[in-house]
């Protein structure tokens, strides 16, 4: 038997191998190097685990690397492999495969028959890397397949966020069938308190300062270090959708930065799971805005990122000086000061904005105003949502409809035509989201909103403004009220020192809505202007505010 300095590797998925492979490869391994003659008996042998042979897995393949850093090192004769596959799949990996064996000279045989001494080598290890890798792409195709089949057989195709527990199902003779998810209630008690802090108004940094002082796990275990929560992993779970009973497929983070990085576009489509529900849809969405900005947390003024500059339409600062509190557009002042802009806006106070918006909220108190309001409230009483959900019905069945026609293509033409599979997975992608929608309607149909519109019809909103800019009040709890009563403020400019106008949308749903501590039925708005100006008559000096006719608008500051 000859002698030589040998090294082998060898490699095992979790998607079709099982742990024992590793020791097949090296079995067949070694009675290949047997056949060719070579002593085995001082064979190092390498192997990983569990992981994948796609190229971005690489840098998990800790014995891979010991093996390549061995092989680069001269520290062996031979290296051999089961199947070139086991070292990658990734074309590049391969060629750098290929190159490492022409460069160092050790010989190369794998127990399928490629030999590196083989005159036609590199044409043989060209077309089995070929092969290699259009296999990988192969198994992303069944295991894409794969996930989505369990996905609309109602099962789960990833690890459980906070607030659940998971579920392995098998067969009667032991065969794995799916995972379901399960609400785990003292983890989703924490979940509907996290997104309670963010409806009062406190930022993502307060919300995971709480937890943190409380001592909550974060929502993934510690892996050799300390975890702790963060603003982001706040967010993140805020983000989730399956907390309103939605599963989403390709909508992750993770998913999206993973196409844009191969240049693919990703068609999300939602699941329904009603049965995972942790909040309602109103709680989700209020926490997840899909247009305005977030307004949560941010300073010691409830004033802090709510108003608007009338010029760039930036956010104001407020700044404390000499035991005054004003607003002012930093973003505006800078361009004065790189004589891109003449001038600015200039310096507003706080307490004429206050002044403002008390004279808002009593404007549209006015009997005559809240009183079409509540006739509104009545009529959507009387209605329900039966006209809406009748609509959504009609329009699944005009989907459905489509999509018979779209099959009837498909089998004419045969499943070779990619625009008809382009359309039909759309089609799908849009039943699904009518049925979500039909389910929230159902569930809302019989969850009447009669309850919380007869509370805001009773309640007297003038409650509300005793109690809007308490002191007993945290900042950030009036700044969540603020955002929701007045979706936008602008400061338009100044007629002189001591006044500003501002323009502000005035929502009476949300004042009926919070003087009920109930739900928000109608967010309808109304648009305002306003001018307000210090009163120096008497000490202390006090802000009186005056509503503007509709043409009165206030000349912008150029």
């Amino acid at each position: 038997m000859k002698k030589a300095r040998i090294g082998s590797y060898g490699r095992f998925s979790t998607d079709y191998q099982r742990p024992t492979s590793i020791e097949d490869q090296q079995r067949t391994v070694l009675d290949k190097l047997k056949q060719l003659g070579y002593s085995v008996a001082d064979c190092r042998h390498f192997a990983d685990s569990a992981i994948s042979g796609a190229s971005e897995k690489t840098k998990n393949r800790v014995q891979l690397a010991a093996f390549l850093a061995a092989w680069d090192a001269g520290e062996f004769d031979v290296v051999a492999v089961d199947e070139i596959s086991r070292l990658a799949r990734g074309p590049r990996e391969l060629a750098e495969i290929q190159d490492r064996i022409m460069k160092t000279g050790v010989r190369f045989v794998t127990a399928d028959g490629l030999d590196s001494r083989d005159p036609h080598f590199n044409l043989t290890f060209g077309i089995t890397a070929a092969v290699a890798s259009h296999a990988l792409e192969e198994i992303r195709h069944r295991v894409k397949r794969s996930m989505r089949g369990q996905l609309e057989r109602g099962f789960m195709i990833a690890a459980p966020p906070m607030g659940y527990r998971l579920e392995r199902l098998t067969s009667a003779d032991g065969r794995p069938i799916g995972t379901r998810w399960h609400i785990d209630q003292e983890q989703a008690a924490i979940v509907r308190e996290i997104f309670a802090m963010r409806i009062r108004g406190a930022s993502l940094a307060q919300i995971a300062a709480e937890l943190n002082h409380r001592g909550v796990p974060t929502p993934r275990p510690a892996r050799g270090e300390i975890r702790y929560w963060r603003p982001g992993t706040v967010f993140q779970l805020l983000r989730n959708p399956t907390y309103k009973g939605v599963v989403m497929w390709n909508g992750s983070a993770f998913a999206r930065a993973k196409a844009k990085k191969r240049n693919r576009v990703l068609t999300p489509e939602a699941y329904a799971r009603p049965e995972l529900r942790v909040v309602d849809d109103d709680t989700w969405h209020a926490c997840n805005p899909a247009t305005r900005p977030w307004r949560r947390g941010g300073g010691k003024s409830p004033f802090s990122g709510i108003v608007r500059c009338g010029l760039c339409d930036g956010l104001l600062t407020v700044n404390h000086q000499n035991a005054r509190t004003q607003l002012y557009c930093a973003q505006c002042s800078q361009a004065v000061r790189v004589k891109a802009r003449k001038s600015h806006l200039g310096y507003a106070s706080t307490d004429g904005l206050q002044a403002v918006l008390l004279k808002a909220i009593e404007e549209i108190l006015s009997p005559a105003v809240i009183g079409i309001f509540r006739e509104r409230l009545r009529e959507r009483l009387a209605g329900g949502v039966e006209a809406e959900l009748e609509e959504a019905r009609r329009e699944l069945a005009r989907v459905d409809a489509a999509k018979k026609r779209l099959l009837a293509f498909i089998e004419a033409a045969g499943s070779k035509d990619e625009d008809l599979l382009e359309r039909y997975v759309g089609n799908r992608a849009q039943r699904q989201s009518l049925e979500i929608r039909i389910a929230e309607l159902e569930r809302r149909a019989e969850a009447s909103n009669a309850e919380t519109i007869e509370a805001q019809l009773s309640v007297d909103p003038r409650t509300l403004v005793d109690s809007l800019f308490s002191s007993d009040l945290a900042p950030e709890r009036i700044r969540a009220m603020l955002t929701g009563i007045f979706p936008r403020i602008a400061l338009l400019g100044k007629r002189c020192r001591g006044s500003a106008t501002y323009e502000v949308d005035v929502a009476p749903g949300v004042i009926l809505a919070s003087a009920s501590e109930s739900r928000v039925i109608d967010a309808s708005t109304t648009r305002m202007r306003f001018e307000v100006t210090v009163d120096r008559k008497h000490r202390p000096f006090r802000w009186i505010a005056r509503r503007l006719s509709e043409q009165a608008g206030q000349k912008k500051v150029a």
